[in-house]
């Protein structure tokens, strides 16, 4: 019997957070919270798979759980209803950080205890097939003949001017890479970084010039900007020019009080966004609903609508989202901070479907 391969996987690791909010502030330190770029990847993928339980059945990972492992977190990932694979090492204590909270947005970050990485032999084969891969640094993958969607999110001390070259190589295969705004600029000196428009940036960052040749493979920068959205580009190789489509946060201006904590935010947009470049999606009513307020024309922008709409469930607390699930005669419904997933993509459509249509517009065919 042939092996059904995942939906998604993520090479990110699971992590137990903690967080300490640094004098002048008062805030009781927050423990044993869920965390971990692997675990928001997952949590992406869920979110835009959402109440779908059988496709939340395709998403799978890896948790490495050591002798210290909270229950409570172990209850809280098996109510997402993933194919979690929970590897369980009592020699040795599950993988733990400190986040450090500061004045002025100020963040630190550490390891307190040892960490685990994922490697490729580690995965299953039913893992190893998957439709889409998450990844924060570079892996070797042996791909087969049907290639997946490979999402990658280059690792933050890595984005520097003497990694570029190596980053434009080793993007070849990748559908979607993925640094934020920040991160953007510094694999730039800070000439380059603070006077030229993220366009211009983004051109140096892929290496994009002017071709009559078919690249092998076609890798679309995506860049995330925090509360200001995210933003796809897309080279046009005979012209030497490039196009954007942006897509603003869910949460405008006016919602910023519902913003706790961006922790997570971009892995879960990543997530999302690698589940959703594939066709798993496509049977569910987010995907008609999409389609119809803007078409196909665009699976990248189909995409970040996804991933706009998972993030922002995820920066709304100090970890993940609150999900309560039902079940009426054999529907099942899932309520992610009290609201259900195509309910919130209902709103945003109806507040950016025409935007958006016009910039695909601009696109060339």
């Amino acid at each position: 019997m042939a092996t059904k391969p995942a939906s998604f996987v993520t090479f990110g690791m699971f992590i137990v957070d903690e967080i300490e909010w640094l004098p002048p502030s008062t805030k009781e330190r927050k423990t044993n919270l869920i965390g971990g770029a692997g675990t928001y990847a997952v949590l992406g993928a869920k979110l835009a798979s959402s109440p779908c339980q059988i496709i939340s059945k395709n998403i799978s990972w890896i948790v490495d759980v050591g002798s210290d492992f909270p229950s409570v977190i172990r209850n809280n990932i098996d109510e997402w209803n993933t194919d979690c694979n929970y590897r369980v090492d009592d020699t040795r204590l599950t993988t733990r950080a400190w986040n450090g909270y500061g004045e002025n947005e100020l963040r630190s970050f550490k390891y307190i205890t040892p960490k685990k990485r994922l490697e490729v032999q580690d995965l299953s084969s039913r893992q190893l097939l998957s439709k889409s891969f998450h990844m924060s640094s570079r892996e070797k993958i042996s791909l087969p003949a049907q290639m997946p969607v490979i999402v990658w999110e280059p690792i933050p001390d890595l984005c520097l001017p003497d990694q570029l070259a190596t980053l434009q190589s080793a993007m070849q295969g990748c559908t979607i890479v993925s640094p934020n705004h920040e991160e953007l600029k510094t694999f730039f000196n800070a000439d380059v970084a603070n006077n030229e428009e993220p366009a211009l940036l983004v051109k140096r960052l892929m290496g994009w010039k002017q071709t009559h040749e078919s690249p092998s493979t076609l890798t679309t920068p995506i860049v995330r900007e925090g509360a200001n959205g995210s933003t796809a580009y897309f080279h046009h190789r005979h012209t030497d020019t490039i196009t954007s489509v942006h897509l603003p946060a869910y949460h405008t201006s006016a919602m910023q009080s519902l913003v706790i904590d961006p922790t997570g935010g971009g892995n879960t947009y990543l997530g999302a966004l690698a589940i959703a470049m594939t066709d798993s999606l496509q049977s569910q009513p987010t995907y008609a609903l999409i389609k119809k307020n803007i078409g196909t024309a665009s699976t990248v922008a189909t995409a970040m609508i996804y991933a706009t709409i998972a993030a922002s469930f995820v920066i709304e607390q100090h970890g993940v989202p609150n999900l309560d699930r039902t079940k009426v005669f054999t529907e099942i419904f899932e309520y992610w901070n009290g609201q259900p997933f195509i309910d919130r993509l209902k709103i945003y459509l109806q507040r950016e479907s025409e935007a958006i249509k016009r910039q695909l517009s601009l696109i060339p065919g």
